[in-house]
Protein backbone atom coordinates (compact mmCIF):
# COMPACT_ATOMS: atom_id res chain seq x y z
CA UNK A 1 0.00 0.00 0.00
CA UNK A 2 1.42 3.42 -1.02
CA UNK A 3 2.05 5.90 1.61
CA UNK A 4 0.37 9.37 1.62
CA UNK A 5 2.79 12.51 1.50
CA UNK A 6 4.07 13.92 5.18
CA UNK A 7 2.86 17.12 4.05
CA UNK A 8 -0.66 16.15 3.33
CA UNK A 9 -0.78 14.33 7.10
CA UNK A 10 0.94 17.69 8.56
CA UNK A 11 -1.47 20.07 7.07
CA UNK A 12 -4.78 18.56 9.10
CA UNK A 13 -2.82 18.63 11.98
CA UNK A 14 -1.59 22.34 11.56
CA UNK A 15 -5.23 23.26 11.35
CA UNK A 16 -6.18 21.81 14.51
CA UNK A 17 -3.06 23.13 16.55
CA UNK A 18 -3.65 26.50 15.35
CA UNK A 19 -7.65 26.23 15.96
CA UNK A 20 -6.78 25.21 20.04
CA UNK A 21 -4.19 28.14 19.71
CA UNK A 22 -6.88 30.42 18.77
CA UNK A 23 -9.50 29.25 21.17
CA UNK A 24 -7.03 29.48 23.97
CA UNK A 25 -6.18 32.67 23.15
CA UNK A 26 -9.91 33.68 22.91
CA UNK A 27 -10.34 31.99 26.58
CA UNK A 28 -7.59 33.95 27.97
CA UNK A 29 -8.66 37.56 26.06
CA UNK A 30 -11.96 36.81 27.57
CA UNK A 31 -10.28 35.41 31.17
CA UNK A 32 -7.93 38.56 31.41
CA UNK A 33 -10.97 40.88 30.79
CA UNK A 34 -13.16 39.45 32.84
CA UNK A 35 -10.44 39.85 35.79
CA UNK A 36 -9.65 43.30 34.73
CA UNK A 37 -13.45 44.16 35.08
CA UNK A 38 -13.80 42.23 38.59
CA UNK A 39 -10.48 43.97 40.03
CA UNK A 40 -12.19 47.56 38.76
CA UNK A 41 -15.37 46.95 40.62
CA UNK A 42 -13.68 45.41 43.63
CA UNK A 43 -11.21 49.14 43.56
CA UNK A 44 -15.09 51.12 42.97
CA UNK A 45 -16.46 49.04 45.83
CA UNK A 46 -13.21 49.80 48.46
CA UNK A 47 -13.67 53.54 47.24
CA UNK A 48 -17.36 53.54 48.02
CA UNK A 49 -16.98 51.47 50.92
CA UNK A 50 -14.44 54.40 52.27
CA UNK A 51 -16.18 57.37 51.24
CA UNK A 52 -19.65 55.17 53.28
CA UNK A 53 -17.40 55.34 56.34
CA UNK A 54 -15.95 58.40 56.31
CA UNK A 55 -19.56 60.14 56.59
CA UNK A 56 -20.26 57.98 58.73
CA UNK A 57 -17.06 58.80 60.65
CA UNK A 58 -18.05 62.10 60.39
CA UNK A 59 -21.38 61.84 62.02
CA UNK A 60 -20.04 60.26 64.47
CA UNK A 61 -17.88 62.94 65.34
CA UNK A 62 -20.47 65.60 64.84
CA UNK A 63 -22.48 63.99 67.47
CA UNK A 64 -19.74 63.90 69.77
CA UNK A 65 -19.32 67.58 69.34
CA UNK A 66 -22.99 68.31 69.19
CA UNK A 67 -24.10 66.42 72.60
CA UNK A 68 -20.92 67.45 74.33
CA UNK A 69 -22.30 69.40 77.19
CA UNK A 70 -20.99 72.99 77.48
CA UNK A 71 -18.35 74.11 80.34
CA UNK A 72 -19.28 77.21 82.31
CA UNK A 73 -16.70 79.01 82.23
CA UNK A 74 -18.17 82.14 83.61
CA UNK A 75 -16.21 83.37 86.56
CA UNK A 76 -18.73 84.99 89.47
CA UNK A 77 -17.08 88.29 90.04
CA UNK A 78 -18.64 88.70 93.23
CA UNK A 79 -17.90 85.27 94.69
CA UNK A 80 -16.99 85.73 98.27
CA UNK A 81 -18.49 88.93 99.09
CA UNK A 82 -21.29 89.76 101.52
CA UNK A 83 -25.09 89.48 101.12
CA UNK A 84 -27.26 92.78 102.28
CA UNK A 85 -30.63 91.23 103.10
CA UNK A 86 -33.83 93.39 103.70
CA UNK A 87 -36.87 91.50 104.69
CA UNK A 88 -39.02 94.07 105.59
CA UNK A 89 -38.45 96.08 102.23
CA UNK A 90 -37.71 92.91 100.12
CA UNK A 91 -34.54 93.24 98.37
CA UNK A 92 -30.80 91.51 98.87
CA UNK A 93 -27.63 93.05 97.21
CA UNK A 94 -23.46 91.76 97.96
CA UNK A 95 -21.12 94.01 98.69
CA UNK A 96 -17.29 93.60 99.51
CA UNK A 97 -15.46 93.48 102.48
CA UNK A 98 -14.06 96.42 101.30
CA UNK A 99 -16.95 98.11 101.87
CA UNK A 100 -19.72 98.63 105.15
CA UNK A 101 -23.47 98.92 105.14
CA UNK A 102 -24.99 101.50 107.61
CA UNK A 103 -28.84 101.69 107.58
CA UNK A 104 -31.23 104.59 108.25
CA UNK A 105 -34.64 103.82 108.53
CA UNK A 106 -35.80 106.83 111.03
CA UNK A 107 -37.05 109.89 109.85
CA UNK A 108 -36.03 111.85 112.69
CA UNK A 109 -32.66 111.10 112.21
CA UNK A 110 -32.48 111.08 108.53
CA UNK A 111 -34.35 111.09 105.66
CA UNK A 112 -38.18 110.11 105.35
CA UNK A 113 -37.47 106.94 103.58
CA UNK A 114 -35.57 103.92 104.16
CA UNK A 115 -31.46 104.57 103.09
CA UNK A 116 -28.89 101.67 103.16
CA UNK A 117 -25.69 102.88 102.49
CA UNK A 118 -22.27 101.79 101.33
CA UNK A 119 -19.26 103.00 101.60
CA UNK A 120 -15.56 102.81 102.67
CA UNK A 121 -14.55 101.32 105.60
CA UNK A 122 -13.02 104.24 107.74
CA UNK A 123 -13.67 106.83 105.54
CA UNK A 124 -17.14 108.73 106.59
CA UNK A 125 -16.72 111.18 103.82
CA UNK A 126 -18.12 108.48 101.58
CA UNK A 127 -19.88 106.55 103.80
CA UNK A 128 -23.32 106.92 101.07
CA UNK A 129 -21.69 106.83 98.23
CA UNK A 130 -23.73 103.72 96.56
CA UNK A 131 -27.41 103.35 98.45
CA UNK A 132 -30.33 101.95 98.23
CA UNK A 133 -33.10 104.08 98.89
CA UNK A 134 -36.89 103.16 99.28
CA UNK A 135 -39.74 104.87 98.54
CA UNK A 136 -43.66 104.54 98.09
CA UNK A 137 -44.18 104.21 94.63
CA UNK A 138 -46.26 107.05 93.16
CA UNK A 139 -45.36 106.97 89.56
CA UNK A 140 -46.80 104.84 86.21
CA UNK A 141 -43.08 103.78 85.03
CA UNK A 142 -39.92 103.75 86.12
CA UNK A 143 -38.92 106.35 83.52
CA UNK A 144 -41.58 109.01 85.02
CA UNK A 145 -40.25 107.95 89.02
CA UNK A 146 -36.62 108.36 87.23
CA UNK A 147 -37.36 112.04 85.58
CA UNK A 148 -39.09 112.90 89.59
CA UNK A 149 -35.96 112.03 91.47
CA UNK A 150 -33.37 113.21 89.24
CA UNK A 151 -32.31 116.51 87.64
CA UNK A 152 -30.09 117.53 85.10
CA UNK A 153 -30.03 114.36 83.85
CA UNK A 154 -26.71 114.19 80.81
CA UNK A 155 -27.43 110.15 79.45
CA UNK A 156 -30.36 107.69 80.44
CA UNK A 157 -31.63 104.82 79.41
CA UNK A 158 -33.92 101.61 79.85
CA UNK A 159 -32.27 98.59 81.27
CA UNK A 160 -32.88 95.07 83.14
CA UNK A 161 -31.52 93.80 86.47
CA UNK A 162 -31.98 90.37 87.09
CA UNK A 163 -34.97 90.16 84.96
CA UNK A 164 -36.47 93.35 86.36
CA UNK A 165 -36.82 96.43 83.81
CA UNK A 166 -35.97 100.01 85.09
CA UNK A 167 -34.52 103.24 84.00
CA UNK A 168 -31.12 104.22 84.44
CA UNK A 169 -29.80 107.83 84.59
CA UNK A 170 -26.47 109.65 85.01
CA UNK A 171 -27.00 113.68 86.50
CA UNK A 172 -24.87 116.38 87.64
CA UNK A 173 -25.07 116.62 90.98
CA UNK A 174 -23.50 118.16 93.54
CA UNK A 175 -19.89 118.01 94.20
CA UNK A 176 -19.64 115.15 91.30
CA UNK A 177 -22.16 112.74 89.16
CA UNK A 178 -24.79 110.36 90.12
CA UNK A 179 -25.24 106.93 88.29
CA UNK A 180 -28.82 105.78 89.50
CA UNK A 181 -30.89 102.62 88.42
CA UNK A 182 -34.66 103.15 89.89
CA UNK A 183 -36.87 99.81 89.60
CA UNK A 184 -40.70 100.34 90.73
CA UNK A 185 -41.79 96.79 92.51
CA UNK A 186 -45.02 96.02 94.06
CA UNK A 187 -45.93 99.27 95.36
CA UNK A 188 -42.05 100.03 95.97
CA UNK A 189 -40.42 102.36 94.06
CA UNK A 190 -36.06 101.78 94.69
CA UNK A 191 -33.14 103.88 93.84
CA UNK A 192 -30.10 102.14 93.67
CA UNK A 193 -27.34 104.93 93.39
CA UNK A 194 -23.81 105.68 93.36
CA UNK A 195 -22.69 109.27 93.85
CA UNK A 196 -18.87 109.83 92.23
CA UNK A 197 -16.85 112.68 93.43
CA UNK A 198 -13.80 114.14 92.40
CA UNK A 199 -12.51 116.94 94.61
CA UNK A 200 -11.81 118.78 97.85
CA UNK A 201 -14.01 117.23 100.83
CA UNK A 202 -15.34 119.18 103.62
CA UNK A 203 -12.07 118.97 104.95
CA UNK A 204 -9.76 120.50 102.52
CA UNK A 205 -8.65 116.43 101.22
CA UNK A 206 -8.72 115.55 98.02
CA UNK A 207 -11.68 113.02 97.54
CA UNK A 208 -11.78 111.04 94.32
CA UNK A 209 -14.23 107.70 94.57
CA UNK A 210 -14.05 106.80 90.76
CA UNK A 211 -11.91 104.07 91.30
CA UNK A 212 -15.46 102.39 92.79
CA UNK A 213 -17.75 102.68 89.49
CA UNK A 214 -16.54 98.96 88.62
CA UNK A 215 -17.64 97.90 92.32
CA UNK A 216 -21.52 99.77 92.11
CA UNK A 217 -21.76 97.94 88.05
CA UNK A 218 -20.97 94.19 90.21
CA UNK A 219 -23.07 95.30 93.19
CA UNK A 220 -26.35 96.45 90.71
CA UNK A 221 -26.01 93.00 89.43
CA UNK A 222 -26.17 91.22 92.47
CA UNK A 223 -29.58 93.58 93.35
CA UNK A 224 -32.70 90.90 93.71
CA UNK A 225 -36.33 90.96 95.29
CA UNK A 226 -37.03 88.61 97.55
CA UNK A 227 -40.85 88.95 97.78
Amino acid sequence: MEQEPKHKLLKPLLTILIGIVLIAGTGLGIWWWQNGELNKQRSDNDIRIAAMQKQIDDLKKEETTTTKPATNTTTDKTAGWKTFTSTEYGFSIKYPDSLQENTFTNPTTHITEPDFDFGPLNNTSLAGMIRVVVNDSQWATNKDFAHWATGQITSEKETTINGQPGYRTVANSDGGTSDTVFIIHSGKAYEIGFVRVSGPGTSGQVIDNSQYQDTFEKMISTFKFTN
